[in-house]
């Protein structure tokens, strides 16, 4: 007699290991045995091998690898018939996507985040059907979910003021580059030296530990960052922010940038000292260089430099320890010199941002656009230009 073997490779064996792990998390360890089982299968075990080495009836070994082979991963859940179909109907799925969406404290939870075993038991509660974890994950995967890691949203930023910025302002600035102008955008960062933490990799049930003096002691950075050539500036500073030391910051802004007969359109956020009046003095005095343009308040995501700020913070900061702030600057300084002597780095920085920005304002102009089309064929056709006027913008 043939011996059988579980049809995959070690790519399908990189995912086995991924659902073992999601298995023994849900506490199915029975489930979990099966996949350890099809994995051993794959790589040539024979099904004598496999239950010496598990500890199982070698009886099942032979069924398990079956399963897998005709049905996959469901194949080895608990209760699994073969040839079983998802219970819930497009109208049961339209409602979950709905449940999921709105959140789990909309639905009267106490937690804020779903996890595929709160899933389950809302799918039996709501519609009376019983699904095993896994088989929920591969449901949710169906319907268009999958597990993201959530971002903020300053709770403070105008909804108008931003789309208002996005359709109006945005453009705008655009005009001002196809005729010549070069878009800056500038911003600020402290830097501290005590470190900041991000996720690693490290063995496992051993957390890394960070050496750390819990000293807030920050080195103070202004940068800008021409949007398309990607030339980055900055200016370390060891006053505090204000209206004088970024006035200075604002004439090398100008010599840097400032290519006659080339006007510089400066996007900056709202910082106290940028609203100062001897600040608007300097963008008076100097108005045949420069136009400044304010983003929305509370919209960083909105600033380009935040990208800069980003790498810096993962490539100099992260779970890194300074014993001083010369150590810090150095590192910064090293930091900054390699994007500015790397324009493609700067380039592969800069390129979410500007798709995240087109996607923002052509669902802007397509929103309004239908929104506008109301009974009138001119209203229509008008509309229309308009909306493909907006997709000009970005060629």
């Amino acid at each position: 007699m043939l011996a059988i073997f579980a049809k995959g490779n070690q790519r399908t064996v990189n995912k086995i290991i991924s659902l073992r792990k999601e298995a023994l998390a849900d506490h199915q360890y029975r489930v979990a045995t099966r996949l350890h089982a099809i994995m051993l299968s794959i790589e040539k075990h024979t099904s004598g091998d496999i239950a010496a080495l598990l500890k199982v009836n070698r009886s099942n070994v032979p069924i398990w690898i079956n399963n897998w082979n005709n049905h996959g991963a469901d194949g080895l859940l608990e209760g699994h018939r073969s040839g079983r179909r998802s219970a819930l109907s497009a109208g049961d799925k339209v409602r979950l996507e709905d449940i999921i969406e709105s959140g789990p404290v909309a639905y009267g939870l106490n937690t804020g985040v779903w996890t595929s075993k709160i899933i389950t038991q809302i799918i039996e509660e709501e519609f009376g059907i019983g699904f095993h974890p896994g088989h929920v994950r591969k449901l949710l995967k169906e319907i268009g979910f999958s597990v993201q890691r959530p971002t903020y949203r300053l709770v403070n930023a105008d909804a108008k003021k931003k789309n208002k910025w996005i359709r109006y302002t945005y453009p705008n600035i655009k005009k001002a580059e196809e005729e010549g102008a070069i878009i800056v955008y500038g911003d600020e960062a402290s830097f501290r030296q005590s470190p900041t933490l991000h996720q690693t990799w490290s063995p496992v049930n051993v957390q890394p530990r960070i050496p750390s003096k819990g000293q807030r002691n920050s080195q103070k950075i202004f940068g800008a960052i021409a949007l398309y050539s990607g030339d980055f500036l900055y200016k370390h500073t060891e006053d505090n922010f204000n209206s004088e030391t970024y006035i200075e910051f604002l004439e090398e802004i100008l010599d840097h940038y400032y290519k006659r007969p080339h006007r510089i359109s400066l996007i900056q956020d709202n910082a106290s000292y940028h609203k100062k009046p001897e600040t608007y003095d300097w963008f008076a005095e100097n108005r045949k260089y420069i136009e400044v343009f304010n983003l929305p308040p509370y919209c960083p995501e909105l600033n380009s430099t935040e990208r800069i700020w980003h790498y810096t913070r993962m490539q100099a900061t992260h779970n890194r320890y300074y014993d001083t702030k010369e150590a810090l600057c150095e590192a910064l300084f090293l930091t900054f010199s390699t994007i500015q002597k790397n324009p493609n780095l700067i380039k592969g920085l800069l390129t979410p941002f500007l798709l995240g920005l087109m996607s923002l304002y052509l669902c802007a102009a397509i929103y309004y656009t239908l929104k506008r089309i109301r009974g009138s064929p001119y209203k229509a056709k008008l509309s229309m230009r308009r909306a493909r006027t907006v997709a000009g913008l970005f060629g």
